[in-house]
């Protein structure tokens, strides 16, 4: 939670675009705060989404990044990508005997 005295805290925001099931391709951002928010919009569309993060996820084009987002006063500071992954963006529309599932959730009875 950002503090009253205006001191610095950390913010944590993430960046993930991935192929759809045509031709489209879907841009996710998110923060845990407005903060983070803002940080990944400025990242999302400065023309580049990150070298960094592309390079590490192996230049895919589908891949997610988590940054740490330092900030003070309501004001972002700085960004700082933590892990960046590269996404089988096949596998979330596979269509294997039925509709892609979470497999985190319990089965939908029939």
């Amino acid at each position: 939670m950002p503090s009253k005295d205006g001191s610095a805290y950390s913010d944590y925001g993430l960046i993930s675009t991935f192929h759809g099931p045509g031709d489209g391709i879907f841009l996710v951002i998110a923060g845990t705060r407005d903060m983070a928010v803002q940080q990944m919009s400025d990242i999302a569309t400065s023309g580049v989404i990150s070298a960094e993060a592309w390079r590490k996820a192996g230049q895919r084009t589908a891949f997610e990044a988590l940054y740490e987002v330092s900030a003070m006063d309501k004001t972002d500071v700085t960004g700082r990508l933590l892990v960046a992954a590269p996404i089988d963006s096949a596998r979330i529309w596979q269509v294997a005997g039925g509709p892609a599932r979470n497999p985190a959730l319990p089965p939908v009875a029939r």
